[in-house]
C-alpha cells in the first residue's frame, strides 16, 4: 500500500524518514511504499533537532492563520492528485494535525468518500477547522487559565520554542476540531495513535484519538516526550500495530 508521510514542525521529510527508520524498514519489507513530503515554509527547529539533523527545517504552516492552513491543505491535496492515490497517511505532530484536518474537511464536503483508508497519528496535535475563526479568543482564554474548552491548546504555552504559539497574537487564527466544540466531527477510518506520556501535547493527542472510531483505533503510549520512542521494542510494537491495521484494511477490501 502507498502511504503519505507528513513531518512535524521544524523538521523535514528526510528527517521524518530518519526518525521512523525502524518502523519504515518493516513497512518497506512488507512491500509498502512511503512518500515523504516536505513542508512549504522555512521553520526554526528545536535545539534537539538542530543538534542531530542538518538543515533543511520546514513547516507546513508556521502559525494557524486561515490562509496558511488553507495553502497547506491545498498543497497536500495537489500532491495526492499528482502522486496518488494514497491508501494511508502517517503524520507526526503538525503533520498528524494536517492529515486529520484533511480527513475531516473531506468528510464535510463528501461524507460518502474518505481521503484515506487508514491513518497513523504520532504525537498529534488537534487539527485546525477552516470553519472556526475563534482560535485567537480560545488562545487568550488558555493563556489566562480560563480554558473553557478543555485541552484545545494544551501544551502550546509550555512547548519548547519554536513549537507552540507566539506570546502575542493579534490576527485571526483558526480554532480546532475538538470533541466538545465539534461533537459530530469523526475520523471514521482505522487509526493507530502513538502518544508520549511525558509529551506536553499528550492531551491533544488523546482528544484526537477520542474523535476516532473506537472499534477501529489502536492507542500506543510510550514513556518519552514529543518524539518517537527511543525504546526499539516500542518501535517494533508500533510497526506491528500498523501492520495489523493494514492487514485488516486489506481484508475488508477483499484484497
Amino acid at each position: 500500500m502507498k502511504i503519505l508521510c507528513l513531518h512535524g514542525m521544524g523538521t523535514s521529510g528526510r528527517i521524518f524518514e530518519a526518525q521512523l527508520t525502524r518502523i519504515t524498514r518493516q513497512l518497506k519489507a512488507d512491500g509498502h511504499e512511503l512518500v515523504f513530503v516536505d513542508g512549504l515554509m522555512d521553520c526554526e527547529p528545536t535545539n534537539d533537532i538542530k543538534l542531530i539533523y542538518p538543515p533543511k527545517y520546514l513547516a507546513y504552516y508556521p502559525i494557524a492563520y486561515p490562509h496558511y492552513v488553507e495553502d497547506a491543505q491545498e498543497y497536500v491535496l495537489d500532491i495526492i492528485e499528482d502522486e496518488g492515490p494514497f491508501d494511508g497517511v502517517m503524520g507526526f505532530s503538525q503533520g498528524a494535525a494536517l492529515a486529520a484536518s484533511l480527513i475531516l474537511e473531506q468528510r464535510k464536503r463528501n461524507s460518502l468518500e474518505d481521503l484515506f483508508k487508514f491513518a497513523i497519528f504520532i504525537c498529534a496535535t488537534l487539527p485546525f477547522n477552516q470553519d472556526d475563526r475563534s482560535g485567537l479568543q480560545s488562545w487568550e482564554q488558555a493563556k489566562s487559565g480560563a480554558k473553557l474548552v478543555i485541552g484545545e491548546f494544551a501544551g502550546e504555552i509550555e512547548a519548547q520554542k519554536p513549537l507552540g504559539f507566539p506570546e502575542e497574537l493579534k490576527e485571526v487564527i483558526l480554532g480546532r476540531y475538538h470533541p466538545e466544540k465539534t461533537p459530530g466531527a469523526k475520523v471514521p477510518i482505522p487509526t493507530v495513535h502513538v502518544i508520549g506520556k511525558s509529551d506536553a501535547y499528550a492531551m491533544q493527542s488523546r482528544l484526537l484519538a477520542s474523535m476516532c472510531d473506537n472499534a477501529q483505533k489502536t492507542i500506543i503510549e510510550h514513556q518519552d516526550d514529543h518524539r518517537m520512542p527511543r525504546d526499539p521494542r516500542m518501535n517494533d510494537q508500533i510497526a506491528k500495530s500498523v501492520a495489523v491495521m493494514i492487514d485488516r484494511v486489506r481484508f475488508a477490501a477483499g484484497g
